[in-house]
């Protein structure tokens, strides 16, 4: 009860509720009123509030829920709940594909860059690469590596193809010329994909 201030935010632990608190009982304290919302009007900002008696023992100092983090892996867990949910492979740890396996996702990855290809409206094009998306990363769950420091790997790799003067350089075909300063990715994701099996 030494947290509880009277105008504060409280929340009301056995209702899962937040209301305010406007005063303490005269039973030492033992109950509080709290006004709370019942209901709220979007357009006329109206709201309709009730002040109701309760034990302070539920009633705790209201805090602001923290913002949840972001995790960077957030597509690749979404991708293998649906494994899951659908009897897909999934591993926990890397492991390399079979060929069998791998002619399969490469053939389903093939057809929604076709859909790609074909499509005809900006909807049909985002529907197709968001495919192609799900199933690279569901290729990646089946194979157990999880992509946030590949690609974080991959991006840095292909950054240090800019000279030491912060511009690209093209060989006459067109291709980008990587400088002597260029970090080839491979070790760095050796590295990595041995971490993530342990």
């Amino acid at each position: 009860m030494k947290e509880l201030k009277i105008n504060s935010l409280v929340f009301d632990k056995q209702n899962k509720r937040k209301g305010k608190l406007l005063s303490f009982g005269r039973d030492m304290g033992k109950t509080a009123a709290v006004e709370f919302i019942t209901s709220y009007n979007e357009e006329t900002k109206e709201r309709t509030t009730k002040v109701e008696q309760v034990e302070t023992k539920y009633l705790t100092p209201y805090r602001k829920p923290k913002p949840k983090k972001y995790n960077p892996n957030e597509m690749y867990w979404m991708v293998k709940e649906f494994h899951e949910a659908f009897n897909h492979p999934v591993s926990e740890k890397p492991i390399k594909l079979d060929v069998a396996r791998v002619v399969d996702r490469y053939k389903w990855i093939l057809e929604e860059i076709d859909e790609f290809k074909e499509a005809q409206t900006l909807v049909d094009q985002v529907d197709a690469l968001i495919d192609t998306l799900y199933l690279t990363i569901g290729t990646l769950v089946e194979m157990g590596v999880k992509p946030y420091t590949p690609f974080k790997i991959v991006q840095n790799a292909n950054m240090s193809k800019l000279f030491p003067d912060g511009k690209p350089r093209y060989k006459d075909d067109g291709k980008i010329m990587k400088p002597d300063t260029f970090i080839s990715p491979e070790p760095l994701l050796e590295k990595e994909i041995s971490r993530q099996g342990k």
